[in-house]
């Protein structure tokens, strides 16, 4: 009974230390965040809503963007006891315009911008790359690599010439690791860690931080899962857990079970790394087959 009582006390102590922690974490990366206005992209849903809502619990106003109007009006009423300004702004960010006119209207608005979540992604199937449909795998380059590119030039242009901002630019930690059959997710998610980490260096001259943001598995409907567990993440616990860790680094996996598989799997071979990660996908594929015929199966029932 004593030992319990010991055990119980050590693991009580040990929380709250973390606890501590992790608030002190909390409150050193939401100062470096310098102005109350904040935009945040592919804010229809999942990872993007999640942070919207972070923000706006938190007391920041909101420009939140995506293809999805209704989505983000929803949303944006769901938030009204925050008592923040929310903006919904639609625009299509795998176009020049679309790309351009966030600019223009970030840039208008009349307040100083302290933190730009770029979260506008897209996923796909997992397949062969022989047999990747050249429309799909273009418009993902086109996305993730051309215009996201485009933004975060120009997003660190109005930055610089504020002396300050952070640019949380969500990846995946399919970018540490290469990913067979998702082969060019994983490929554009890759380059965007290396820029961020190259920009970021720069950026440290005129006081601005880049962050790119590495989880794995996130329950959301790009991963047709809408429970979280042990392996897939909610997304408001990974957007809580990426304000509560270190932002120390440049690339970070905030949600700590992600953290340590990227570890296991970077310090095996690349031979066995690669045949573990593919049997992973093929047995995504499968799982995402079920998945995807379960909802089309119900789809059917109710028309």
């Amino acid at each position: 009974m004593q030992n319990k009582v010991i055990a119980i006390s050590v693991t009580i102590t040990i929380l709250m230390v973390l606890r501590k922690i992790f608030k002190s974490h909390e409150k050193m990366n939401l100062k470096l965040i310098e102005h109350k206005t904040v935009v945040v992209t592919g804010a229809s849903s999942g990872i993007g809503a999640s942070y919207v809502k972070y923000f706006a619990e938190h007391g920041f106003d909101v420009i939140m963007t995506a293809r999805r109007q209704k989505n983000m009006e929803e949303i944006k009423e769901s938030l009204k006891h925050c008592n923040v300004k929310i903006t919904v702004f639609p625009s299509d960010l795998q176009t020049d315009e679309g790309v351009n006119s966030l600019v223009k209207f970030v840039r208008d608005y009349n307040q100083p911008i302290g933190a730009f979540v770029s979260n506008a992604g897209i996923a796909y199937f997992p397949v062969d790359f022989t047999d990747s449909p050249r429309e799909e795998y273009t418009k993902i380059i086109n996305l993730h690599v051309n215009k996201t590119t485009d933004l975060i030039q120009k997003i660190g242009q109005l930055f610089k010439e504020q002396k300050s901002g952070v640019f949380v630019q969500v990846a995946s930690g399919l970018g540490i690791v290469n990913y067979p059959m998702l082969q060019i997710y994983s490929a554009t998610k890759a380059y965007l860690v290396s820029l961020i980490r190259s920009v970021n260096q720069e950026a440290k001259a005129y006081g601005v931080k880049y962050i790119a943001v590495c989880p794995l598995w996130v329950a959301t409907p790009m991963t047709y899962t809408s429970k979280s567990n042990f392996f897939f993440a909610s997304s408001d616990r990974l957007v809580k857990d990426f304000f509560c860790g270190s932002w120390a680094n440049s690339s970070i996996s905030p949600y700590w079970v992600h953290r340590a598989l990227l570890k296991i799997w970077l310090s095996m071979s690349e031979k066995r790394r690669m045949e573990h990660v593919h049997g992973q996908a093929k047995e995504a594929q499968k799982r995402l087959a079920r998945k995807k015929a379960s909802l089309e199966a119900e789809a059917r029932k109710q028309q």
